[in-house]
């Protein structure tokens, strides 16, 4: 296909999550989508990279932010933004700007990475107006193993409770509880010690997040890939996903082909194979090598195939919407701060980022707070 028929994206940032993730999942999907350039504070060149953090393919040109003009942005079908956290305002202002000089058909959607913006820089939220849409680059929305779950939950039934153990991190876990369940409605939420210390010596904390209809989600912190689980208590049965086996539930694990390569997931109970899906062959490339048969213990590379799944979501030809809205996101981000803070949060229009009410509150709030500060 000619590139020019292709929709186009520019990437912003130049950090470890864009040559590990975005690059990679860009290239995999080098059939649909076409790369309109990279532009980062610096000059450079880089290069993809694995999971790892092994170069791959090669050198990449890196342009200037500061040079970017409204010409390089027309007709794109969206600009991803992935850059420090501080840097994200500043960014948005520039991007904004640029934006509002083209007319209304030529502007690009935004594709912004997590936590989107930090609580006191909700005063750029403001800038997000200027584009048509915007939405979030949460892969944990679409992890490649959701698909089985998603098999296999139809046979047992609503999901009640939700243990993520030491397989989430922060604003991620709040999202990835909300994918597990299936319910955005979170209700309210807060965050306790636990005894004894982390294997790093700092603090371990628990979670609890109560949803709409019922469902609970327990979280244990810190995050730690290598141990860590997921157990999904449904109506009729139970999931889990992590190291070993649990006697009684469907495990969820990765299947290979002779050369070790992972090509699916299944659920298996006991013995018995009950659910799999086949993964197609640009993402079991993009997947690469894995270690142990968990999908938590690899979920740095599974995070790549999320990524590219939201590309797939957020193609123009697309029948499904992006999974992660910018509010959805910005919700994420506002449970987690105030957990952080706090160890409490509660749905009310002040205090969640669906209500228009408290975005414009905190935005207004949190913008003057910034002005004042200069």
């Amino acid at each position: 296909m000619n590139p020019g028929l292709k929709p186009h994206l520019l990437v912003v940032g130049s950090g470890q999550r864009v040559r590990r993730a975005a690059l990679p999942a860009l290239f995999a999907r080098a059939s649909t989508w076409h790369l309109a350039g990279i532009r980062s504070r610096k000059p450079k060149e880089i290069q993809a990279e694995t999971a790892a953090g092994e170069p791959t393919g090669r050198p990449l040109a890196v342009e200037p932010l500061a040079a970017l003009e409204p010409a390089h942005l027309a007709g794109l079908r969206a600009v991803y933004v992935c850059v420090s956290k501080g840097a994200v305002p500043s960014v948005l202002a520039q991007l904004a700007t640029l934006v509002r000089a083209l007319p209304e058909a030529e502007r690009p959607l935004l594709f912004i990475d997590t936590p989107v913006l930090l609580f006191k820089h909700m005063g750029a939220a403001k800038h997000f107006e200027a584009f048509p849409a915007v939405f979030v680059a949460e892969d944990m929305a679409t992890l490649p193993w959701l698909d089985t779950l998603g098999y296999a939950r139809q046979k047992l039934g609503t999901p009640r409770h939700l243990l993520l153990d030491r397989s989430a991190f922060a604003y991620h876990g709040v999202a990835l509880a909300k994918v597990l369940l299936g319910n955005k409605r979170l209700l309210r939420a807060r965050r306790v010690k636990r005894e004894g210390t982390a294997p790093d010596g700092g603090q371990r904390y628990e979670r609890t997040l109560e949803f709409a209809g019922g469902q609970t989600c327990t979280v244990h912190e810190p995050r730690d890939y290598a141990v860590g689980s997921v157990r999904l208590e449904c109506e009729r049965g139970v999931l889990t996903l992590g190291p070993e086996p649990e006697p009684g539930a469907w495990w969820v694990r990765q299947t290979r082909d002779a050369d070790g390569l992972c090509v699916g997931f299944t659920a298996n109970k006991d013995g018995e194979r009950a659910y799999a899906n086949t993964l197609n062959d640009a993402d079991r490339e993009l997947l690469g090598p894995l270690d142990g048969d968990g999908p938590i213990q690899s979920m740095d590379a599974m995070k790549r195939v999320g990524f590219a799944r939201l590309l797939d979501q957020l193609h123009p030809a697309s029948a499904t919407e992006p999974a992660w809205s910018l509010h959805d996101g910005l919700d994420d981000m506002w449970i987690d701060y105030l957990l952080e803070k706090t160890g409490r949060w509660r749905a009310t229009r002040f205090t969640s980022a669906h209500q228009p009410f408290a975005r414009r509150s905190v935005g207004a709030l949190m913008g003057l707070a910034s002005r004042l500060k200069k």
